[in-house]
């Protein structure tokens, strides 16, 4: 505001300096016409006697003839013959003449104005102040008194632009936190036409604020749905910048998430940076985190970039198991099939005929038939376990009676290896399916059994705790390795294939135990010692999935 207020005021002192030139010079050119006229009539009136006085700026008055000889002069300048002065050539043409020039006489600049009188030239000769001579004259009073004016309105700007400004800031101060969403006393500015723009800015504010509340709660809102999901997710822009990646996206990449941070600084795959760089529509493919498969799912979008993580370890799993589950009971059930199928061709071509070999043929069909149907009664325990695929009916049981049954049906092995089958079961009645605890129990206490060595120990108890029924079977058997025991509850696991077999066993007895454990939210554990024998043990919750 200064700077404009200046450059008005350099004008207005280069339109007056001008202005008051003119009116100078216009001033001298009515002095001049003004002393010519007295001169005349003087001249006229006294018979050419020239008047005594005159003015300062006069530096010669003459009469001159018809010839151009000065007549009558004051005396200021020797006379010489005028009859090519420009004023006295236009004097006897028009009556009246006027030249300005440098006269060489005098050593200035003059203006001679001349004037016809009775077959005479009166002329009057000033010394002519030019544009330079009156500036110069002007200049100390005209420059003090600029640099006065100039000073004073140097101030008023600067009081005027305070005065202005202030409202201004207020207004842009206000307006910033608005932007920055940050608390704002309410403001008014006194007496000040900005308090038009202030109420309007108030609105904007208003406007904004909600509108600022209404993005961040969607945010948030959105950030909550996203951190919940099971799946990673991540948002790129058009610059392949992250600008949005939820809770799960960071853990299955171990990054921390930076607003608008490269692609390069989230994902340290090179196959998902390539995938990002390449991708057209959509890209899918596997992805190997740690311990966790995941299918990851790159998609071209109008705005960037999205990349979903879905995690696919268990179904992995499932159809690896799947396979392997089928292939082992193809595997299980072939050899009792071939079994019976050798020992029937045998039967059927006639070649025995010794009463006591046929016996003895008769017992191994009966035992493979036997082996087959425990492995498919199993089988479908195993599924029905784990897929609730038929309702089971629950009633109390008594557990002690349970234990009485398994061990009076393992009474042969048990008098075959001379084994010391100890009970200790508090009265508990518990409430479950019945042949669910039976196969438990019955697992369990045939496993102690069959893997135990002769003249061993086998230590059946039951205990009622605050919230739990804990089931510990014992044994003095051969014991299970560390590295095996994370794997003997899988489905036709066998620690020694080859002397389990010998057993009878299907390698589902465990994996029973541990679905049905889980089936009434249990946990079983297990304690081993090569050579000295191993420990089960169950914690059943009181109340089962069935009470």
């Amino acid at each position: 505001m200064a700077a404009a207020m200046t450059l008005v005021f350099v004008i207005a002192v280069v339109v007056s300096s001008i202005a008051i030139t003119n009116t100078l010079r216009y001033q001298q050119e009515k002095i001049v016409e003004y002393t010519l006229e007295s001169t005349v009539s003087y001249a006229k009136q006294n018979d050419f006697n020239l008047p005594t006085y005159y003015n300062s700026q006069i530096i010669q008055i003459a009469v001159i003839d018809q010839e151009g000889d000065i007549v009558k002069y004051n005396g200021m300048a020797s006379p010489t013959n005028q009859a090519a002065a420009g004023e006295f050539v236009e004097a006897n043409l028009f009556g009246n003449g006027k030249e300005i020039y440098y006269s060489t006489q005098f050593g200035q600049n003059v203006l001679a104005v001349a004037k016809s009188v009775d077959n005479y030239i009166v002329r009057i000769t000033f010394a002519y102040l030019g544009y330079g001579q009156i500036y110069s004259q002007l200049f100390n009073p005209l420059f003090i008194t600029y640099v006065i004016c100039l000073a004073i309105c140097y101030l008023i700007s600067i009081l005027l632009a305070k005065r202005m400004i202030k409202p201004i800031n207020e207004v842009a101060s206000y307006l910033e936190d608005v932007l920055l969403n940050e608390e704002n006393e309410d403001i008014t500015i006194k007496d000040s036409e900005y308090n038009i723009i202030l109420s309007k800015a108030k609105r904007i504010s208003r406007r904004v604020n909600s509108q600022m509340r209404k993005i961040q709660f969607e945010k948030s809102r959105i950030n909550s749905i996203l951190d919940q999901m099971k799946e990673g997710f991540v948002l790129l822009n058009e610059k392949n910048q992250v600008i949005m990646a939820n809770k799960k996206a960071r853990q299955i990449n171990s990054a921390a998430f930076v607003y608008k941070q490269p692609a390069g600084a989230f994902f340290f795959d090179r196959k998902i940076l390539d995938a990002i760089e390449s991708v057209d529509e959509e890209i899918k493919f596997d992805y190997q985190s740690i311990d966790r498969i995941y299918s990851c799912i790159i998609t071209k979008v109008e705005f960037g970039v999205t990349i979903l993580f879905i995690n696919v370890t268990d179904n992995r799993k499932a159809i690896q198991m799947r396979s392997e589950f089928f292939s082992n009971v193809s595997h299980e059930l072939k050899t009792p099939i071939t079994a019976i199928r050798g020992y029937s061709d045998i039967l059927m071509a006639g070649y025995i005929k010794n009463p006591k070999t046929l016996s003895d043929i008769y017992v191994k069909i009966n035992k493979e038939s036997v082996n087959m149907t425990n492995l498919v009664s199993d089988i479908l325990m195993i599924s029905m376990l784990e897929n609730n695929a038929i309702e089971v009916e629950y009633s109390d049981i008594r557990l002690t009676n349970v234990i009485q049954d398994v061990v009076e049906a393992q009474s042969k092995l048990i008098h075959d290896k001379n084994l010391a089958v100890s009970v200790e079961c508090d009265d508990i009645s518990y409430h479950a399916n019945y042949k669910h605890i039976h196969q438990l129990f019955n697992n369990l206490i045939s496993n102690a059994c069959k893997y135990n060595k002769d003249n061993g120990k086998v230590d059946i108890k039951v205990m009622e705790q605050d919230t739990y029924i804990n089931i510990i079977v014992s044994d003095t058997g051969r014991g299970i390795a560390k590295n095996e025991i994370s794997r003997i509850f899988e489905r036709f696991y066998r620690i020694d294939d080859g002397r389990d077999k010998e057993t009878g066993g299907t390698g589902l007895g465990l994996a029973i135990v541990k679905h049905i454990a889980a089936h009434y939210k249990g946990v079983v554990t297990v304690n081993s010692v090569i050579g000295e024998g191993s420990k089960f043990v169950v914690n059943l919750p009181k109340k089962s999935k069935g009470h």
